[in-house]
């Protein structure tokens, strides 16, 4: 069962900070989440823990993202991550499903999500599967 992570009501835009995450001990394969929300205003994310189907986070929906955090989101999560504004990022545990298994392979989606971060300034990686970054 898929579910789509919503953040609604009156103050939904105005939200800067989110936090989505496993409410028991560790990793929560049975809930995988869709994340294609219109939050203007956050600046950072944290997803940990939670299974996800699609992660969307663009200049149209998402245009102020800082900090991002992503920590046992699922391999077989569909990455769309093109932040500009992007400074900081985390990405712990994670097997990207478009890595290319040649010896050292590469992740289209990581490369593409690196290239449109001009600002970024932090970059942290643990068991990040793929065996090099182009950008």
């Amino acid at each position: 069962m898929t579910r789509r992570v919503r953040v609604a009501g009156p103050c939904a835009k105005d939200v800067v900070t989110l936090i989505v995450t496993s409410t028991g001990d560790g990793y929560d394969e049975n809930s995988v989440l869709k994340l294609r929300s219109a939050l203007p205003r956050l600046e950072s994310l944290q997803l940990v823990d939670v299974s996800f189907a699609e992660i969307h986070l663009t200049p149209a929906l998402t245009p102020n993202v800082k900090k991002l955090r992503m920590q046992n989101i699922g391999d077989s999560c569909v990455l769309n991550v093109v932040l500009p504004k992007l400074r900081e990022v985390t990405i712990h545990y994670f097997r990207p499903e478009d890595c290319e298994w040649t010896e050292w392979g590469a992740s289209a989606r990581i490369d593409a999500m690196l290239a449109a971060a001009t600002k970024l300034r932090s970059f942290d990686a643990y068991k990040l599967w793929v065996g090099f970054l182009a950008s």
